[in-house]
């Protein structure tokens, strides 16, 4: 049984500003007497509301994937948390920040009126990944209307083998043992009814 894991860092942040000097990805013992208290810790910028991602390996691959909540980067390290690549784009989104001080600690926010969302959800299966895109890039927070999300599929190396624009919002993807079906939850609004549907691929 392996004694470590691999977790996004709580104090990470993609920004030159607001960065707080921590590496993205954190290795932690499963040893109850080394859990990092992060209420502790010591650094400048809250910055765990604008910032984290999906983490998630294949093992015969030896790499780890993290695909950000907030802009759409993909970032793919070795088992030793060596950045190996970077994928960026399909819409260049770079997040405007704003430092706000509470009880004399420093939070950092998106600009007012500003919302971003990258990567929804994932799944995986021994040969390909697919990955849950939304692509908001600066526009107003909304949970009516939710926008139709693209779903993007990978293989373990970080090639781009295929896009489907879809027509719903979706927030949950699965996929059928044989890839031929795509699985999906599905909402029109925040309150709305959720519904389960299901995609030919």
């Amino acid at each position: 049984m392996e004694k470590d894991y691999i977790g996004y860092n709580f104090w990470y942040i993609n920004n030159e500003q607001y960065d707080n000097k921590v590496p993205q990805l954190r290795k932690y013992s499963k040893s109850t007497n080394s859990i990092a208290r992060t209420n502790d810790a010591n650094y400048t910028y809250f910055v765990a509301n604008v910032t984290g991602g999906y983490v998630f390996t294949n093992k015969s691959k030896s790499c780890i994937w993290v695909t950000d909540f907030f802009d759409d980067r993909i970032y793919i390290y070795s088992d030793s948390l060596k950045l190996t690549k970077c994928i960026s784009g399909p819409d260049g989104i770079t997040p405007d920040f704003m430092s706000v001080n509470k009880d004399n600690y420093n939070y950092i926010v998106f600009e007012k009126g500003k919302t971003y969302r990258g990567y929804l959800a994932y799944t995986t299966t021994d040969k390909h990944i697919y990955l849950v895109y939304e692509g908001t890039n600066g526009t107003p927070y909304q949970t009516m209307d939710l926008p139709p999300v693209e779903v993007f599929k990978f293989d373990w190396e970080g090639n781009l083998l295929s896009t489907y624009q879809l027509d719903k919002y979706i927030y949950t993807i699965s996929v059928d043992s044989s890839e031929k079906y795509l699985y999906g939850t599905s909402c029109n609004s925040y309150e709305g009814e959720i519904v389960f549907i299901r995609y030919p691929i």
